[in-house]
């Protein structure tokens, strides 16, 4: 994945991905306009993926992301 937006579009949108973390919609679409997932939701975002068969989506991917972000 090439940036947090495209994580959660690859759940299907804010909506579906929230429903699988546990987040509220409103909170999950917010991480998408500002393309920044919080660190703390990380690991779960990358359970989710393993289960929903989702590729390249996991903690080392999300904190390449964050630092590419500072560079």
């Amino acid at each position: 994945m090439k940036s947090f937006r495209a994580i959660i579009d690859a759940f299907g949108g804010g909506a579906a991905l929230a429903h699988l973390i546990g987040q509220k919609p409103v909170t999950v679409r917010a991480w998408g306009q500002r393309d920044r997932i919080p660190p703390e939701h990380w690991v779960c975002i990358e359970k989710a993926a393993k289960a929903e068969c989702i590729r390249g989506v996991d903690v080392k991917q999300m904190a390449k992301l964050a630092g590419e972000r500072v560079s």
